[in-house]
């Protein structure tokens, strides 16, 4: 009998899709992905003045020489190859831009009621979250490629876990959100913290601690007349 192999072989290069990871009542609020460019000059921005320089030197060079006539069918193979080899900086420079291109392709940002997530790694299989309740701080910085392509990357702390959405269209106005979000998210938090440790009085609305038998302010008994 034949088997197939490629039956027991787990599908690597599935992109994860991030709506089966959410809870039962969680919801994407706003999603979002780096802007490419910006993205792709910051992962070579140290070699980038080095490849510009030597590329315009290497490139005034060879017409200078056609231009005096220098270069000959003998000399031709020879300069060829040389240059290839002396522009080294530069091709360094298109390989780290093309892999951080290659890089966005699974991306991506993500900030539900509950979590703020992270997406990325080879199929979008590495994921970064914090739940909102768990932050404790967020920032925005921008660098020379940040303020040029007018973009911004937002730092987020949390108890747990670190993470950062690089270069973010409108970052103003999603630190904004982000800020609000989590604010209410803590909110609701020690609410629900304070409600599961306290009963309400049906007949005052008073909270206080399950350990009493009686309200403290209309001094009605917590077996007969509370809820919780």
């Amino acid at each position: 009998m034949k088997i197939d192999q490629n039956y027991f072989k787990t599908k690597t290069d599935e992109c994860l899709d991030i709506n089966k990871t959410l809870g039962k009542n969680e919801m994407i609020l706003w999603k979002s992905k780096p802007k490419r460019i910006s993205y792709a000059l910051q992962k070579c921005a140290s070699f980038f003045p080095v490849a510009l320089l030597w590329g315009a030197i290497d490139i005034g060079i060879i017409v200078l020489l056609f231009s005096q006539g220098a270069i000959t069918p003998l000399t031709f193979f020879f300069i060829i190859p040389f240059f290839a080899l002396h522009l080294m900086p530069v091709w360094i420079f298109l390989w780290q831009l093309f892999k951080g291109l290659a890089e966005l392709k699974y991306n991506k940002y993500y900030i539900t009621n509950e979590r703020i997530i992270n997406q990325s790694g080879k199929s979008g299989r590495i994921i970064d979250e914090i739940k909102l309740e768990e932050l404790n701080s967020i920032n925005i910085k921008r660098s020379f490629w940040d303020k040029l392509f007018r973009v911004g990357d937002i730092y987020i702390t949390g108890n747990k876990a670190a993470t950062v959405f690089f270069d973010i269209h409108d970052c103003e106005m999603v630190y904004s959100k982000l800020d609000d979000i989590a604010k209410q998210a803590t909110k609701e938090a020690k609410n629900k913290t304070f409600y599961e440790n306290n009963v309400v009085c049906e007949y005052c609305d008073s909270c206080y601690d399950k350990k009493l038998n009686n309200c403290p302010i209309c001094g009605a008994r917590n077996s007969t007349g509370l809820k919780e």
